[in-house]
């Protein structure tokens, strides 16, 4: 009988490749018994002569399996062994086949394993066994690059050095009957940057100890450079002759020219940017104690440290932005500690967290390439050399802590019904200290226009730091019921509240792009708000057409203390249906609805997009629905389909107005001849929004700091069309040259996306917001390639060795609008400078080719 493959949820990032298996019958039970006549072995020693009989009568009763000496030639010896194995386990003398009804797809997983299990723990026998067995396996390999291997979006996450590499070494020592302790080492990619190793120690039934450590690198970037000096650390700073020539312009092409002269001609040295990355070194270590059951307790400790830097801008207002790599010295503690309790008809769990972040860097100064001396003016922050400050300055992530308190448990009220329940609390705080209004010191009492004070003085806040405290408590319940042998369902009610209590922090004016002072007030908005969620939901079995109905109905009520929408509420419908057609054909199908209401909005009062309304507070109409059906008519071939399509549409005259997503996942197994497998994938997922914004000018209509506004429909608004499509398409043929030595493995990954952006927008008057250009279209916003190819070949030398050899080609190519012409300095077709100086780092194209030579060893 074939097995009914099930259908598979696929998430809407980018798929995962597998193996897809289809089972297939083995050894029959009537092939059992025929064998175990044949052999003249049953329940009774009696019916055999002698020890040695009965160990050749296993012997070949393994031996007419011809499934599972498909791949392998096992000397007698080690088959009596197996055979030996297999009866203290099963306690069966007459069948030692432990897979009677099924058999595994020849997957990479399966053949690994299959020689793990039989290849190497199987010795000759060498008579008595040491109780303390230690076993090791180790696998090397030797690596060759060649290519644009020096490309961020290939090593983004990974290291692959051209050195003799350390794929896996694990130490453990084997189980005996006569002692409980047991302990496994598992160091992975230990000569790499990627590196991670994991330690278990313990006693079976008791308690183990783990310890575990590991380092992920994540590189944004090779071959930048800057002017700026100080890399890094929290203080960038430049030449003061280049901040005062380019002071000095008198035009906007000067400032260009000048500007790419000290960049591209040489004029000061660079600073070589090599490699922009941060790595992140994780350790964690736990205890657990399951000694005294029903209780089991846990404590541990984990500890992440961040280090290195990463890109970011910082910018004096619209025409003077500067890319800079942040200081990244971060550290994280977490403590835990947990107990639970489980004996039927209750089980019961507590836990407590606490965790601390810690930021070396308080904050990023970075001198203006544009000014050497402090001022401001009105247009300051439309402006780059004519007025502004001489630097800028960015406050980063702050310290915080967290506690949490969490208690979870269940009842078994009846043999049909079971109660459970979890309440969760939790505590955040920090205590920030503020900095100044500005860096900018020119802006105080006497300058134009005029601050109410020095603004650069940090004695002129209101205080000093900033308490954040908020608090959150989670209590949900669910009851589950089964009222038949057809039918069951269940009730859940959820109820979130975050309360934040950090200070009531405001003041009557604030310093634009560090230019000049603004009389807008500026406070810190309490984002309070509370969320309730009922959900009922059930499933019926039809069994006529062996089917199960899934009815399910979702309501949610948000409560916002300082938002422009204070209440919403939204209900959900759905309905799922599955059904096993018959061993061949199984479908499954679903469609849900649901509307939320915005109620009444309040319309901002202060400068601001008057008419937007935020996407997560508006009325949403959502739609969703999928289909599916997978297909095995015949022992060799396993297929399936399936559709998902979300539409959302948001009541809105600003922002984010719709949201469409179409995947479509088809996938398929072919075993077409007896040592040759195929598996192919294809994916497609498509994206579309569409969003109205404004534009505007500094100082006229639509400014947000100008008091008068334009009408909701206007010229200077527009709107954007965002279309994307992502396919990917995976292979993976497996080829068993010769069965029980030498497989041959091709795996291919090709994952291509493309997106467009229509933008459309009307041409105005000075009298009608000024919009003096229509934007143009983006056919090809960001068009991305990946491709990877891996061409492996294991060979087995014996059964605890093996060679294998491969290659690999990886290619990742990106078209992006965003860095379509962007040099260091980017200037106008009429030579105006851009307005933003860059590093040059983005991610480059790869095209790396790799080829390695491995050695699996097992003792």
């Amino acid at each position: 009988m074939k097995s009914k493959k099930r259908l598979t949820s696929y998430g809407l990032s980018v798929p995962l490749f597998f193996v897809i298996t289809a089972f297939t019958p083995l050894y029959s039970s009537d092939e059992a018994d025929k064998s175990s006549k044949n052999n003249q072995v049953s329940g009774s020693k009696s019916e055999v002569s002698s020890k040695d009989d009965v160990k050749a009568a296993e012997i070949s009763s393994v031996k007419k399996l011809p499934k599972y000496l498909e791949y392998k030639d096992i000397p007698e010896s080690v088959l009596a062994q197996m055979s030996q194995i297999w009866r203290d386990v099963y306690s069966d003398n007459t069948n030692f086949s432990i897979f009677t009804t099924k058999d595994i797809a020849l997957s990479d997983k399966v053949f690994d394993s299959k020689w793990e299990m039989y290849g190497s723990s199987f010795q000759e026998d060498s008579g008595s066994k040491d109780e303390n067995d230690i076993s090791v396996k180790l696998d090397m390999s030797l690596l060759e690059m060649s290519g644009e291997n020096e490309a961020s979006k290939y090593l983004e996450y990974r290291d692959v050095p051209e050195a003799l590499l350390i794929q896996r070494l694990e130490i453990s020592k084997k189980r005996n009957p006569n002692d409980k302790s047991y302990f496994k080492f598992v160091a992975k990619d230990a000569t790499q940057d990627d590196q991670k190793f994991d330690f278990v120690w313990g006693m079976y039934g008791i308690y183990d100890f783990t310890f575990s450590w590991e380092r992920i690198p994540h590189r944004f970037g090779f071959n930048g450079s800057t002017l700026y000096s100080g890399l890094g650390g929290n203080n960038l700073t430049l030449s003061n002759s280049i901040q005062s020539a380019l002071q000095s312009s008198t035009s906007t092409t000067t400032v260009a020219t000048n500007f790419k002269n000290y960049v591209n001609e040489g004029s000061f040295d660079l600073s070589g940017i090599n490699d922009v990355m941060l790595l992140r070194d994780r350790f964690s270590m736990g205890l657990n104690f399951y000694g005294m059951e029903p209780w089991k307790v846990f404590v541990g400790v984990d500890y992440e440290d961040r280090s290195g830097t990463r890109p970011m801008y910082g910018n004096w207002g619209f025409s003077n932005s500067v890319q800079l790599l942040e200081p990244i010295d971060y550290s994280t503690w977490d403590f835990n500690l947990a107990g639970s309790y489980a004996k039927d008809p209750f089980d019961f769990s507590a836990s407590y967290t606490m965790s601390s972040f810690v930021n070396a860097n308080h904050s990023l100064t970075y001198d203006n390439p544009f000014r050497n001396v402090d001022s401001t003016s009105a247009t300051a922050y439309s402006a780059n050399y004519a007025s502004g400050s001489s630097k800028g300055r960015h406050a980063l992530d702050s310290n915080n802590s967290m506690q949490q308190f969490s208690l979870k448990g269940g009842y078994k009220i009846d043999d049909v019904t079971r109660l459970t329940g979890e309440t969760t609390w939790s505590w955040r705080f920090s205590d920030i200290e503020l900095l100044p209004y500005t860096i900018n010191s020119a802006i105080k009492t006497t300058s134009t226009p005029a601050a109410p004070f020095n603004a650069s003085d940090k004695a002129n806040l209101p205080q000093s730091s900033f308490d954040g405290e908020v608090l959150t408590s989670l209590y949900q319940a669910n009851v589950t019921r089964q009222f038949s042998d057809d039918l069951d369902a269940k009730l859940s009610v959820r109820y979130y509240n975050l309360d934040d209590k950090s200070d009531d922090f405001e003041t009557n004016g604030f310093v634009r792009a560090d230019g000049l002072w603004d009389t807008n007030t500026a406070e810190h908005e309490h984002l309070d708000y509370t969320k309730q969620n009922y959900g009922l939901t059930g499933t019926y079995k039809i069994r006529p057409i062996n089917s199960r109905l899934m009815p399910t109905y979702q309501y949610e009520k948000i409560h916002r203390k300082e938002r422009q929408v204070k209440n919403t509420t939204e209900n959900t419908v759905g309905l799922g249906l599955k059904t096993d057609w018959n061993d061949q054909v199984a479908t499954e199908a679903g469609y849900s609805l649901g509307k939320r209401n915005g109620g009444s909005y309040e319309v901002p009062t202060t400068a601001d997009l008057t008419f937007l309304r935020m996407y997560d507070q508006s009325d949403r109409d959502t739609k969703m629905w999928n289909l599916g059906v997978s297909y095995t008519p015949l022992e060799w071939l396993d297929t399936s389909i399936s559709y998902t399509n979300i539409d959302e549409d948001f009541d809105t005259n600003f922002g984010l107005k719709s949201l469409k997503s179409h995947e479509w996942i088809t996938d398929l197994m072919v075993k077409p001849v007896q040592d040759l497998s195929v598996t192919l994938f294809y994916g497609l997922n498509n994206f579309n929004s569409e969003q109205q914004g404004r534009q505007w000018t500094p100082n006229l209509i639509g400014d947000p700091s100008v008091a008068a506004y334009s009408a909701e429909d206007t010229p200077s608004n527009w709107t954007v069309d965002f279309d994307e499509n992502v396919y990917t398409l995976g292979l993976r043929p497996v080829w068993y040259i010769k069965p029980n030595s030498t497989k041959l493995t091709l795996n291919y990954l090709y994952i291509w996306n493309r997106a467009s952006i229509d933008i459309d927008s009307a041409v105005g008057t000075a009298a009608n917001d000024n919009n003096a250009f229509v934007p143009g279209d983006l056919g090809d916003g960001d068009v991305a390639r990946r491709q990877s190819i891996d061409l492996r070949l294991d060979y087995v030398l014996n059964p605890a060795s093996k060679l294998y050899i491969g290659f690999s080609h990886e290619t990742f190519v990106r078209t992006s609008y965003k860095y379509e012409g962007i040099t260091d300095v980017p200037v106008s077709p009429a030579g105006v400078y851009a307005g933003a100086y860059e590093m040059g780092i983005t991610y480059e194209d790869a095209r790396v080719n790799l080829i390695y030579l491995g050695y699996a060893l097992e003792f």
